[in-house]
Formats: structure tokens, C-alpha cells, sequence
């Protein structure tokens, strides 16, 4: 464990409290700068004054464990060495008691369900569009298989009627083939008896 007191960057050790609703702010007494901002929880801050002995200046003891867990802050009155004790207040600063506070907490829980269903509704409803995109396109493609489809049987019809006309020419060729072997026949005998007469 390793302990050291906090400082700006100026090197001065003596800090501001600037409380904030959830959180602190700590800043340079001497320069006025930014040195850091802790988180107290929801609606928990501590006070920028002592209650002991009104001072407003603060060392911070800082305690940094070896298993690299966040450092501890621990701020104490540079006048007495009292710790500022945490109180709740609201965004205003406003005190609040531990009744009010819960009732805040809820109302935040609520108000951000609320985002989340606003944004699931949001998502839904991008969805149902992107969906409706997507059965549109299916209809678009189903058409047009249809008529694919409508298309593949003229084919089909095309190349039985051309089979049929084909089968028909072949008939007709093989009519011919005959008729032409008949004709061939008979050149033949007409051949031989014109050799006979002469």
C-alpha cells in the first residue's frame, strides 16, 4: 500500500472542495485550477467548509493499493485535521434527507426505463420498416419467379411443339428416303430394258 498527498500541478497540497450533486470537484487553492473530480454516489457530496472550524482548505490523503484497485481520496482539514463529512443534496445543492433522496433515485430509475423504452420502441420500429423493406423485396422476387416459372413452361411448350415438328420432318425424310429408293428401282428396270432393246 502506498500513501501521498495529493497536489496540484503548480506543487501546492492545499485544495478547494467544490461539492457538486454526486460528486466532488477538488481544486488548487493557490492557482485555482481543476485537480480532480471524484464520484461520491447518487446525490452525495461533502462540504467545502470544516464543520469544525469553518476552514476551507484541505490536504487529501491518497491511498494507492498494489492489486491496482481505484486510489482513495480522503481529504482532512489543513487547520484541525477534521474529514469533511458527506451530506446529500441535489442538482442545485440543495440538502436533502435520506427520504427525499430515494425518491429521487427512483424517479431517475423511472426517467431512464422510460429512455430505454423510448429507444427499444425506436429500434422496433426500425426493425418493422427494415421488415416491411424485406417482405416488399420477397413479394418483388416471388413475382418475378413467377414469371420465370411462366416463362420456363412456354419454353417447355416451345420445345415439345419443336420435338413434335422434328419427329414429323423425320417421317417425311423417312417417306422420302423410301420413296426415292422406289424411284431408284425403278430407273434400275428401266435402265435394263432400254439395254435390252437396243
Amino acid at each position: 500500500m502506498i500513501t501521498r498527498t495529493a497536489n496540484c500541478k503548480c506543487g501546492s497540497v492545499k485544495l478547494n472542495i467544490v461539492p457538486k450533486s454526486g460528486k466532488v470537484e477538488f481544486t488548487c487553492e493557490e492557482c485555482g485550477k481543476y485537480v480532480k473530480a471524484l464520484n461520491y454516489g447518487k446525490y452525495v457530496t461533502i462540504n467545502s467548509e470544516c464543520k469544525k472550524c469553518n476552514g476551507k482548505s484541505f490536504k487529501i490523503k491518497v491511498t494507492n493499493n498494489e492489486d491496482k484497485k481505484p486510489e482513495k481520496w480522503a481529504p482532512y482539514c489543513t487547520d484541525c485535521g477534521e474529514e469533511p463529512k458527506p451530506f446529500y443534496a441535489d442538482e442545485k445543492g440543495n440538502v436533502l434527507d435520506s427520504g427525499v433522496r430515494e425518491l429521487l433515485i427512483i424517479k431517475d430509475t423511472i426517467e431512464e426505463l422510460g429512455q430505454r423504452v423510448d429507444s427499444l420502441d425506436g429500434t422496433v420500429e426500425s426493425n418493422s420498416y427494415t421488415i416491411s423493406e424485406h417482405e416488399n423485396s420477397l413479394y418483388e422476387l416471388q413475382h418475378n419467379l413467377g414469371r420465370c416459372e411462366s416463362k420456363i413452361s412456354d419454353f417447355d411448350s416451345s420445345i415439345d411443339t419443336l420435338e413434335s415438328d422434328i419427329d414429323s420432318c423425320e417421317k417425311d425424310i423417312n417417306s422420302c428416303e423410301s420413296s426415292l429408293s422406289d424411284l431408284k428401282s425403278e430407273i434400275s428396270d428401266l435402265d435394263w430394258k432400254v439395254d435390252r432393246l437396243e
